[in-house]
This record gives structure tokens, sequence and C-alpha cells, in this order.
């Protein structure tokens, strides 16, 4: 005859503190071939979740998704088909950059068309490498086919050819570019 105790299962709890995240970095490298340096080109993928801190947040997402018309296979759908149709362009990336710019206080349009115009200011293409033709691609809109961004950027950039970019930077007070480059007067 089994006692009271030994009827029982064991049970264990998973808690994480307060507050606290988990998160998943995938990072795919791919080293660039400078001779006497070490440059790779990155991409990075990057997914964080809160965790929960007691047993019934568990299922919270389930009670809540529950008595909806909410299907997860059609979200995941659509999300794959917006991004397949929209693709990887000039215009989702300034608008990521001027994003993360507002995030941080910045004023994002303003300092996009600076960076724009210092870029055609001031070349990095020909001192550095395939990382400064990046750049240059990235931020002279005309290196590239027309998709309709605003015309703001293309007058930075012709600015930033003829004139100069002094009427841009009351707009950004930060020299975004002069944080990760110097200009060198050789």
């Amino acid at each position: 005859m089994a006692t009271a105790a030994s009827d029982r299962q064991e049970r264990a709890a998973l808690v994480f503190t307060r507050g606290g995240s988990m998160g998943y970095l995938l990072a795919i490298a791919i080293p660039l071939l400078v001779p006497g340096r070490n440059i790779y080109l990155s991409h990075n993928f990057e997914a964080n979740y809160g965790v929960p801190t007691n047993e019934t947040q568990y299922f919270l997402w389930y009670q809540r998704f529950k008595a909806t018309n909410f299907n997860l296979t059609e979200a995941i759908a659509n999300n794959r088909r917006l991004r397949r149709d929209t693709g990887f362009s000039r215009t989702y990336f300034y608008g990521q950059l001027m994003e993360r710019m507002d995030l941080y206080g910045l004023n994002g349009t303003g300092c996009m068309q600076r960076m724009v115009c210092e870029m055609c200011e001031t070349p990095v293409g020909d001192h550095n490498g395939v990382f400064g033709d990046v750049i240059e691609v990235i931020f002279r809109p005309s290196s590239s086919v027309d998709e309709d961004i605003p015309a703001m950027y293309y007058e930075a950039e012709s600015s930033g050819s003829n004139e100069g970019c002094d009427q841009y930077r009351p707009f950004c007070a930060i020299d975004l570019l002069g944080l990760v480059s110097i200009v060198l007067e050789v």
C-alpha cells in the first residue's frame, strides 16, 4: 500500500526575474578580403521576448487569443507576403533609420537630410574601400534606380555637391557621420 507522500507527483516551477527578457541572436558574418585588416560584413537577426514572472502568465497568451478570430497561420502568411512584395529598399532603410533617430530624441528627417548632404559634400568612397562604397550608395539617392523617395533627399544630395550643407546642420545638431568617421586632409 502506497503512502500519500509517494502518490504525489513531483512538480517544478520555472520562474524568471521580474522584468527580465530572453533573446535570440543570429549573426551571419562575411569576411571582406582587405589586406592587413580584419573587416566583416555582418547581418544580425534578433528577437527579444519578455519572460513570465509567475505561472499564470504561461497561459495568458492562449487565453487572450482563444476567444478571438485571430488566425496565426494567416497572420504569418500575410507578414511573409508583405515582406516579399515590398523588399528591402532605400525608402524602407531611410524610414528605419529615421525611426531610430526619433527614438533617441533627434530630428530623424533633418538628420537624414544632413547625412545625405554631407555624404556628397565629402565623399568617402575613394578612401574607404568597400565600406565607403556601400555607404555612398546608401546615402546618395541618385546612385540607384528611382524609388519615389521624397524630393528633399535629392535636394540634399544636390546641395552637398554644390553649395554645402550649412542649411541642414541646424535641423540636426549631432554630426552622425562624424561619430563613425573623420576627415583627414592629405
